[in-house]
């Protein structure tokens, strides 16, 4: 349990460190990625492939344990800047985006998974540690399902990323395979040491590709600038001959109109933060 948690952290903090925001907003982003990606998923999993009972109680307990985990992280990690502005998406482009992300998941999964498909097998087959394969069918629906919790658990860490997409796609591609694959592996001592080997290259391959995907759909490939005031975004106009007024037109963000901020009687441009300067409407 102390080595799983070890790896948990580890695997967490970088994408941790990048995230935006008030803390409660972290809190929450990284409390949703935990126990849906670590929690929810492993009693999935163990429903379906393992016939060990007990998984109410696993819910309840990696609930506490996650809670408490995402608050520590929030606490201690965390960037200065501000989430970025991402692009604003029609209600269409939105929904094809998050059904592409639904169904990649599924295909990422068995296409890896048929790479180690014929060393694992046998050993499921022959029912090592409770083992067993459910039908194709069971499989296919469990990873609809799985791939709908990891959306859920990564769209809101995305929202508050604060870095460039290329550390994005490192960062969650590197949790999720701590989250989905090391941190139960590294404590499942009653597995064969190939099984664990090979599931964790497995899991590794399908976290990073899907993280590729994720960040190609929801993150721009050049991450916008956070938000400033006004007041950094100055550019002066020349004022007319003979007049002793200087007119400073800034782009506000938040404005449907450019801002014009006025100053009379001044012969020079005084610095921006010059109290004499006030705001006028264009």
């Amino acid at each position: 349990m102390l080595l799983g948690s070890l790896v948990l952290v580890i695997g967490v903090v970088p994408i941790a460190s990048g995230l935006g925001g008030r803390f409660a907003t972290r809190w929450l982003a990284l409390g949703l990625m935990l126990y849906l990606a670590t929690g929810v998923n492993t009693v999935v999993e163990l429903s379906i492939f393992g016939t060990e009972g007990g998984r109410r109680y696993l819910l309840v307990f990696y609930f506490l344990c996650f809670v408490a985990t995402a608050a520590v992280l929030a606490k201690q990690y965390g960037s200065q800047q501000s989430a970025l502005q991402l692009p604003h998406l029609g209600t269409g482009h939105l929904l094809w985006r998050i059904a592409v992300a639904w169904l990649s998941f599924p295909a990422i999964y068995f296409l890896f998974g048929l790479c180690v498909a014929p060393f694992v097998i046998p050993i499921y087959q022959a029912g090592v540690a409770g083992l067993h394969i459910p039908p194709l069918d069971v499989i296919m629906r469990t990873q609809l399902l799985r791939s709908l919790l990891f959306l859920a658990s990564s769209l809101p860490v995305i929202l508050l990323w604060t870095g460039s997409r290329r550390r994005l796609i490192l960062a969650l591609g590197w949790a999720h395979t701590v989250m989905v694959g090391l941190y139960g592996l590294s404590q499942a001592s009653f597995m064969p040491p190939v099984l664990r080997v090979l599931h964790s290259l497995e899991i590794a391959a399908d976290s990073f590709v899907y993280a590729l995907v994720l960040g190609w759909l929801f993150f721009p490939a050049r991450g916008l600038e956070p938000r400033r005031p006004c007041w950094e975004q100055l550019s002066l106009l020349r004022p007319r001959r003979h007049r002793s007024s200087y007119k400073v037109s800034i782009s506000c963000p938040d404005a449907s109109a450019p801002c014009v901020w006025v100053r009379s009687e001044i012969p020079h441009f005084p610095p921006r933060s010059h109290p004499a300067f006030t705001i006028a409407s264009p």
